[in-house]
Protein backbone atom coordinates (compact mmCIF):
# COMPACT_ATOMS: atom_id res chain seq x y z
CA UNK A 1 0.00 0.00 0.00
CA UNK A 2 1.52 3.33 -0.87
CA UNK A 3 1.92 6.26 1.30
CA UNK A 4 -0.54 8.83 1.46
CA UNK A 5 0.21 12.58 2.34
CA UNK A 6 -2.58 13.67 4.72
CA UNK A 7 -1.01 16.92 5.14
CA UNK A 8 -1.28 17.99 1.46
CA UNK A 9 -4.60 16.43 1.13
CA UNK A 10 -5.88 18.66 4.26
CA UNK A 11 -4.68 21.52 2.70
CA UNK A 12 -6.40 21.00 -0.37
CA UNK A 13 -9.56 20.66 0.95
CA UNK A 14 -9.31 23.77 2.82
CA UNK A 15 -8.27 25.85 -0.17
CA UNK A 16 -10.99 24.31 -1.95
CA UNK A 17 -13.25 25.07 1.17
CA UNK A 18 -11.88 28.88 1.03
CA UNK A 19 -13.07 29.05 -2.87
CA UNK A 20 -16.45 28.04 -1.91
CA UNK A 21 -17.15 30.38 0.33
CA UNK A 22 -18.55 33.75 -0.47
CA UNK A 23 -15.38 36.64 -0.93
CA UNK A 24 -16.28 38.44 2.02
CA UNK A 25 -15.85 35.25 4.06
CA UNK A 26 -12.66 34.12 2.78
CA UNK A 27 -9.79 34.04 5.17
CA UNK A 28 -11.98 34.56 8.34
CA UNK A 29 -11.54 32.35 11.49
CA UNK A 30 -15.18 30.62 11.53
CA UNK A 31 -16.75 32.49 14.51
CA UNK A 32 -16.02 35.68 12.65
CA UNK A 33 -18.22 34.40 10.17
CA UNK A 34 -21.37 33.56 12.33
CA UNK A 35 -24.22 35.61 13.57
CA UNK A 36 -23.80 36.85 17.25
CA UNK A 37 -27.03 35.70 19.75
CA UNK A 38 -27.32 36.19 23.32
CA UNK A 39 -29.71 33.57 24.79
CA UNK A 40 -30.74 33.01 28.39
CA UNK A 41 -30.11 29.57 29.96
CA UNK A 42 -30.86 27.78 33.12
CA UNK A 43 -28.77 26.81 36.00
CA UNK A 44 -28.99 22.91 34.65
CA UNK A 45 -28.98 23.66 31.44
CA UNK A 46 -25.94 25.50 31.64
CA UNK A 47 -24.24 22.33 33.42
CA UNK A 48 -25.62 20.30 31.12
CA UNK A 49 -24.38 22.24 28.58
CA UNK A 50 -20.59 22.44 29.92
CA UNK A 51 -20.57 18.84 31.05
CA UNK A 52 -21.94 17.33 27.53
CA UNK A 53 -19.41 19.43 25.74
CA UNK A 54 -16.52 18.52 27.22
CA UNK A 55 -17.86 14.64 27.10
CA UNK A 56 -17.92 15.39 23.57
CA UNK A 57 -14.49 17.18 23.20
CA UNK A 58 -12.58 13.75 24.68
CA UNK A 59 -14.56 11.54 22.68
CA UNK A 60 -13.72 12.98 19.62
CA UNK A 61 -11.63 11.12 17.04
CA UNK A 62 -10.79 13.41 14.54
CA UNK A 63 -9.19 16.49 16.62
CA UNK A 64 -9.11 19.45 14.17
CA UNK A 65 -12.48 21.63 15.18
CA UNK A 66 -12.71 22.37 18.63
CA UNK A 67 -15.82 21.67 19.99
CA UNK A 68 -17.51 24.21 21.66
CA UNK A 69 -20.59 25.06 24.11
CA UNK A 70 -22.03 27.23 20.44
CA UNK A 71 -20.93 24.59 18.44
CA UNK A 72 -23.92 22.61 20.47
CA UNK A 73 -25.95 25.08 20.73
CA UNK A 74 -25.98 25.71 16.83
CA UNK A 75 -26.43 21.82 16.34
CA UNK A 76 -29.20 21.78 18.75
CA UNK A 77 -30.78 24.87 16.85
CA UNK A 78 -29.98 22.98 13.36
CA UNK A 79 -32.24 19.91 15.14
CA UNK A 80 -35.13 21.72 15.44
CA UNK A 81 -35.20 23.88 12.36
CA UNK A 82 -34.97 20.21 10.74
CA UNK A 83 -37.83 19.19 12.99
CA UNK A 84 -40.14 22.48 12.58
CA UNK A 85 -43.23 20.93 10.95
CA UNK A 86 -43.85 19.42 14.28
CA UNK A 87 -43.46 22.16 16.80
CA UNK A 88 -46.96 22.49 18.24
CA UNK A 89 -47.63 24.85 21.44
CA UNK A 90 -48.39 28.13 23.50
CA UNK A 91 -45.14 27.39 26.33
CA UNK A 92 -41.70 26.50 26.52
CA UNK A 93 -42.58 23.01 27.76
CA UNK A 94 -45.18 22.43 25.37
CA UNK A 95 -43.02 23.44 22.47
CA UNK A 96 -40.58 21.01 23.48
CA UNK A 97 -43.02 18.08 24.16
CA UNK A 98 -43.97 18.44 20.72
CA UNK A 99 -40.25 18.46 19.22
CA UNK A 100 -39.01 15.50 21.51
CA UNK A 101 -42.35 13.03 21.23
CA UNK A 102 -41.42 13.56 17.19
CA UNK A 103 -37.53 12.47 17.78
CA UNK A 104 -37.28 8.67 17.55
CA UNK A 105 -35.61 7.01 20.47
CA UNK A 106 -35.58 10.21 22.18
CA UNK A 107 -35.29 10.16 25.84
CA UNK A 108 -37.86 11.60 28.03
CA UNK A 109 -35.37 14.71 29.58
CA UNK A 110 -37.12 16.91 31.73
CA UNK A 111 -35.62 20.36 32.95
CA UNK A 112 -35.30 21.11 36.91
CA UNK A 113 -38.51 22.38 38.36
CA UNK A 114 -36.80 24.07 41.04
CA UNK A 115 -34.85 26.01 38.69
CA UNK A 116 -35.75 29.28 38.77
CA UNK A 117 -31.58 30.52 38.20
CA UNK A 118 -30.65 32.33 34.25
CA UNK A 119 -27.46 32.70 32.43
CA UNK A 120 -26.90 34.66 29.80
CA UNK A 121 -24.76 32.94 27.03
CA UNK A 122 -23.25 33.98 24.03
CA UNK A 123 -24.05 31.89 21.01
CA UNK A 124 -20.65 32.50 19.27
CA UNK A 125 -17.65 30.44 18.95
Amino acid sequence: MGKIELGQRLSDVRARMQTELPVEERGLAKFARLVRKDARLRADQDAALSTLTKTVMRRRRVKTERITENTLIRVAIDLLLAHADTLRGSTEDELRRSVITALPNSRRWRPARWCTDRVTVSLRT
